[in-house]
């Protein structure tokens, strides 16, 4: 049975359901009855920082998932914080705060 043909897409999926509490906390159902609109003001400046978050999501948590190898669980969880550090490093200094992960 080749293990690793499953493993990452179990890895990424437990990392997601790990960040599950974080992202809560974002949704829409907790702003009250309805959700209210971003003013058109803003909005150029939500699309760049949304833009931003997901390249930057692709460049560092998302390669880290695919490639690290299994076969060690620290080397794994080594791997993950890292990139999770520099993910929050590169929003740091993107967006002037500290990001979610």
């Amino acid at each position: 049975m080749n293990i690793q043909r499953w493993i990452k897409p179990l890895l990424i999926a437990l990392l997601l359901c790990c960040m599950a509490p974080l992202l809560q906390s974002l949704s829409a159902a907790d702003a009250g009855p309805a959700a209210k609109p971003v003013p058109p003001e803003d909005q150029q400046g939500l699309l760049a920082a949304s833009q931003f978050m997901d390249a930057n999501e692709c460049e560092t948590l998302i390669p880290t998932a695919r490639t690290t190898s299994v076969e060690n669980t620290e080397s794994l969880l080594s791997s993950v914080n890292a990139a999770g550090n520099n993910f929050s490093k590169q929003a740091q200094n993107q967006l002037g705060r500290q990001a979610e992960f």
